[in-house]
């Protein structure tokens, strides 16, 4: 009998420990999985936001150089430009003469005025003009400005071509400030272009601003009684 009930609580204590086994394996498989079995997913790494791409910097396209602008040649004004009043007197003295040796500078106190008969201050009319003469027709001139440092006597030098005419004449006028226009029949320089005259008509003049016009005579009719070539004008201080 006491085997009997040893055996017993043998068996007994056997299948308690065998279903405490058993349990404890069951409870294992039903449990979630502990921290350490089961890692928490990774989060996708938090990359630094990607810069938006640097716009290349807006070049201002590069203008191919622009050539200088073709400047139209000034056309001659279509009027005479206003020409300053005179602030002095001046009178011709009918003292003219024509040379064919170019007065010298030593043969007066002063030069006044010096220039090329294409550098007038204002004109009238048409001007025949290449450089360095012109030749003025009709009721047309040319005028020069100058002015006169102290009262005295001086002398208009023009440079002329007068080309021989047979028959007529060939002539040439100046008038200072709105004065007498005073005509001049001139000597003949020969037949061509290369040889000169020298016109010298003396004249009185106060201190001031004056000017002189230079054109064709009052007979001129571009036939029996023609203009000439002139080159350039002086005035010169008489000594």
């Amino acid at each position: 009998m006491k085997k009997f009930l040893a055996l017993a609580l043998a068996l007994t204590m056997t299948a308690a420990l065998f279903a405490a086994c058993g349990g404890k394996e069951t409870q294992q498989s039903t449990e979630a999985p502990t921290a350490a079995q089961t890692a928490a997913p990774t989060a996708a790494p938090t990359a630094a936001p990607t810069a938006a791409p640097t716009a290349a910097p807006i070049v201002a396209p590069t203008q191919a150089p622009t050539e200088a602008p073709t400047v139209a040649p000034t056309a001659a004004p279509t009027e005479a430009p206003t020409t300053p009043a005179p602030t002095g007197r001046i009178t011709a003295t009918k003292k003219e003469s024509m040379v064919k040796d170019e007065p010298s500078d030593a043969d007066f106190a002063s030069l006044v005025m010096n220039k090329g008969s294409r550098e007038y201050d204002d004109y009238s009319g048409t001007i025949y003009s290449s450089a360095p003469v012109s030749c003025v027709k009709n009721k047309d001139y040319t005028l020069y400005q100058f002015d006169i440092a102290r009262d005295g006597t001086y002398t208009l030098v023009v440079k002329y071509v007068a080309r021989e005419m047979n028959p007529g004449k060939r002539g040439i006028s100046y008038t200072f400030d709105d004065g007498e226009q005073n005509d001049v029949d001139l000597m003949f320089t020969g037949t061509d272009n290369t040889t000169f005259g020298y016109l010298l008509a003396e004249f009185t003049a106060e201190k001031g601003a004056h000017t002189v016009k230079i054109g064709a005579t009052a007979d001129f009719d571009d036939t029996n009684v023609k203009s000439c070539d002139f080159y350039y004008i002086k005035i010169y201080e008489d000594k």
